[in-house]
């Protein structure tokens, strides 16, 4: 990660709508997949700060963000 963090992103398909957000504020690490939901592509593509801020701005809390275990 740009900041020499570990993370770990969840994403609750349950809840994902696809609306972009998490793709516009990050998108070296989300991307859609082929359900036009979203998806990691990256877990280490972008600052911790930023994944934060693409993770608080999902519409409907679809993404979870935590420490990875090493």
């Amino acid at each position: 990660m740009k900041n020499g963090c570990r993370v770990r992103i969840s994403i609750d398909y349950d809840k994902c709508v696809g609306s972009r957000i998490c793709t516009a504020v990050a998108p070296n690490v989300f991307t859609l997949n082929e359900d036009s939901q979203a998806a990691v592509i990256d877990a280490e593509g972008d600052t911790l700060e930023t994944i934060k801020m693409a993770a608080e701005a999902c519409p409907v809390s679809a993404i979870t963000i935590g420490e990875k275990a090493e």
